[in-house]
């Protein structure tokens, strides 16, 4: 999407030094640590030196033989990505990766600056958020083999994009509706969960058309421009999957993904939803001795001996023990839910580098352990046993920041809506920066909760960490505005 020459010469003065900074510091990761295979790593590899021999990933599978088969049960787009890796430097392959990877990520960084200086109506306002956003989670998945990074990229490619427009950075366009449309489509390639979320780009597009008083022709125009080719990725996949398996279908993932809520119930003694008779409750009883993940994949494959079923079969059984469970337990479901949106995590993965540093370490290193201390009993025992002045500071500091963090996002979940709701109740039209704000607000606080229904952990909020990032920064500039407002006008009166 093009950006306005005015933008580019603004963002090129006040974004390059910071640029720099970014790319030296990723380039000293991947030199000195080399790029992180993480255990999912091999998964996706296997699946690309499957392409690469004949392309055998693609073709038909005994169907019915496996719970989960490996080709099918993960999208086919990052391990493509691999696989053209692999053609292009066979032994730097994971190398070649992590640089583009990178460069998608530079792509957005430029984008989220120059929609911030717009919303944020400071230079130095959107340099905080780019260097938050650099500097957060995003630096472990950036220099990873996984496909979270550009799933990511490929998802905020599009969303910032939109808010751009929203915000009056460019104007949409069917084109520019059909080059975001495309780029969606090839995400869910990588990740297919975000078919889930293709509400999200669709309520942007309208409400960029209120705003603009366009003619609903224009905005259904859009719309459409968008959805073609995000419509013809998704229905190639699952002509793909029908080829393979003789089953037209999207994706199995959910079968993995079902049960965790469940599990969560029972492992931490909410409700007791293994007590029926029915496959799964019996299968659970008699087969697991604990509820990890690893348990759970087992749980899986011990489901299928038993049903004898077809992989589309077991999908539909565990939803039903999801659905049945929610119904039977509503309370216990409610607290899984509420644990899984931890607001004060959330804070930390948007705004403590704290967090961001022991995350790096303990998950994309050698080390494979946090390297500052945070305030746990087990960390105050550890310093009364054998005391050290810095591991205290370090401590302190650790406390300091993750309660910053947390204020800091429950200042954001608060001051958005109350903005709205205030504008609402004294009939005042709906500003850009305000529109903007909410966009921000609803799509963060949205996608968070709809993952907390089934599941949420780092990785997913990847994808979410520009827009919330930028929710916090106009929360405080904004909170700061109005004080300075307020302390005006007392200084006149």
């Amino acid at each position: 999407m093009a950006i306005p020459v005015a933008g580019c010469l603004f963002a090129r003065r006040a974004l390059v030094p910071a640029l720099l900074v970014i790319a030296a510091v990723k380039c000293a990761i991947l030199i000195a640590n080399g790029p992180s295979i993480e255990p999912d790593s091999w998964l996706y590899l296997d699946y690309a030196d499957a392409i690469l021999d004949h392309g055998r990933a693609f073709a038909p599978v005994r169907w019915g033989t496996e719970a989960l088969p490996p080709f099918i049960f993960r999208p086919p787009g990052y391990p493509l990505v691999l696989a053209l890796a692999k053609l292009i430097a066979p032994a730097g392959f994971a190398t070649l990766t992590v640089v583009l990877q990178c460069l998608v990520n530079a792509v957005i960084i430029c984008l989220l600056f120059v929609v911030a200086a717009r919303l944020l109506r400071s230079t130095a306002a959107a340099l905080i958020v780019v260097l938050l956003y650099a500097f957060s989670t995003s630096i472990l998945w950036d220099n990873s083999v996984l496909s979270d990074s550009l799933y990511a990229s490929l998802w905020n490619l599009v969303i910032i994009a939109l808010l751009g427009c929203l915000i009056g950075c460019w104007r949409l366009s069917p084109a520019r509706g059909f080059g975001l449309g495309l780029l969606w489509g090839v995400s869910l390639w990588v990740r297919d969960v975000g078919l889930y979320f293709t509400l999200l780009p669709l309520v942007l597009m309208a409400i960029i058309a209120v705003r603009e008083r366009r003619y609903s022709w224009r905005s259904a125009v859009d719309s459409l421009a968008f959805l073609l080719p995000a419509s013809a990725i998704v229905a190639a996949y699952i002509g793909l999957n029908a080829y393979r398996t003789g089953e037209v279908f999207y994706s199995l993932t959910g079968t993995a993904n079902w049960l965790r809520p469940v599990f969560d119930m029972a492992q931490y003694g909410y409700a007791q939803p293994f007590t029926e008779d029915d496959l799964v409750a019996m299968t659970v009883r008699e087969t697991m001795r604990d509820y990890w993940f690893d348990s759970q994949l087992r749980l899986i494959d011990a489901l299928h001996e038993r049903c004898h079923c077809a992989p589309t079969q077991l999908q539909s059984i565990v939803f039903a023990k999801f659905a049945a469970s929610v119904r039977e337990h509503p309370l216990a479901y409610a607290r899984v839910v509420a644990a899984n949106f931890n607001p004060i995590a959330l804070g930390e993965l948007l705004t403590n580098p704290i967090a961001t540093i022991n995350q790096f370490f303990q998950l994309g290193t050698p080390l494979a352990k946090r390297l500052i201390p945070g305030p746990s009993i087990r960390n105050f025992a550890a310093l009364q046993q054998h005391f050290s002045l810095t591991a205290l500071a370090l401590m302190a500091l650790s406390a300091i920041t993750k309660l910053v963090s947390a204020l800091l996002f429950f200042a954001y979940l608060i001051v958005t809506p109350w903005l709205l709701l205030r504008a609402f109740y004294h009939r005042r039209p709906l500003t850009v920066e305000l529109a903007g704000a909410a966009a921000l607000w609803f799509s963060f606080v949205g996608v968070s909760l709809a993952f907390s229904l089934i599941h949420y952990e780092g990785r997913h909020v990847l994808p979410l960490l520009p827009t919330g990032i930028l929710g916090v920064v106009y929360t405080v500039c904004r909170v700061s505005r109005g004080l300075r407002e307020a302390v005006g006008e007392t200084a006149v009166v």
